[in-house]
């Protein structure tokens, strides 16, 4: 028996030439089945046929239903449809009705079928109006939810149904008073102090330093911004037990200023 010794270089080269029809076969099996997969998502029983929209009260369904199905046309990466029921955007979907529709507060989807989507939305309810940046430039009034977020142009009201605020608003969509936890310490600010005085509130103007309390009669009280609201509380408290506050009613005010520590200004109105 004869024996032939290869040389290494011999060997090496048919176990390059091994590697490479294997990584061929490997990228020619993953074409197959990226194929077959992406021809699975074009065909009509994975596409979105119907979109259900649910919970929407305030605005037309079908105006709804045209702006989610506009948001669904065309592809995502060029090659996957976004009609497709496993990978339509969701994030693509939220953040363009929440831009259109600022009334929602939230919305979720959900697949009944493989052709069906069923779009889920809670609606803000109105808390409170903002009316302008400050009370000298007022606009016309637009609702505001309990987290400061302005969505919609409020109705003419009959009596004092909410507090009006003034104030700069961020350009996000929809746009801010404040954050929410900044709002919310106001509002609850705003109602201790109404509790306080025994009066309600009508509006609030918040100026860079400066936040301006309107009450019904007529009455202005002023402090500063950054600190606690609880200080604020309870300073206008023992304010109100002190003289003159004990021989006059509020409604005998212009102001109480409490911007400046431990001295209150006051005015008198005139007589």
């Amino acid at each position: 028996m004869a024996r032939v010794e290869l040389p290494a270089s011999k060997i090496r080269a048919r176990r390059r030439k091994r590697r490479v029809r294997i990584m061929i076969a490997l990228v020619a099996l993953v074409v197959v089945v990226a194929g077959i997969l992406l021809g699975l998502l074009w065909a009509p029983f994975a596409r979105i046929h119907t979109v259900d929209i649910e919970g929407a009260s305030s605005v037309n369904v079908d105006t709804v239903h045209a702006a989610a199905e506009a948001l669904l046309e065309g592809q995502e990466w060029y090659v996957v449809p976004r009609d497709s029921v496993f990978f339509y955007p969701k994030e693509v979907l939220r953040s363009g009705l929440l831009q259109q529709f600022p009334v929602f507060k939230t919305i979720g989807f959900s697949s009944p079928s493989l052709t069906a989507l069923s779009i889920s939305v809670t609606e803000r309810a109105p808390a409170a109006l903002w009316c302008g940046e400050s009370m000298a430039t007022s606009s016309p009034c637009s609702l505001m939810d309990d987290s400061g977020a302005v969505y919609a142009p409020a109705a003419d009201f009959s009596g004092q149904v909410y507090v009006q605020y003034y104030g700069a608003l961020t350009a996000s969509s929809p746009k801010q008073f404040m954050t929410p936890d900044t709002f919310q310490s106001l509002t609850a600010l705003t109602a201790a102090l109404a509790a306080a005085a025994k009066e309600n509130v009508v509006a609030v103007e918040v100026t860079p330093d400066t936040g301006i309390v309107h009450f019904d009669s007529g009455f202005v009280l002023r402090y500063a911004l950054g600190g606690g609201g609880a200080d604020v509380v309870e300073r206008f408290s023992l304010a109100l037990t002190a003289a003159p506050f004990t021989a006059h009613t509020l409604s005998d005010f212009d102001y109480l200023d409490l911007r400046f520590g431990d001295r209150l200004y006051y005015k008198l109105k005139a007589k």
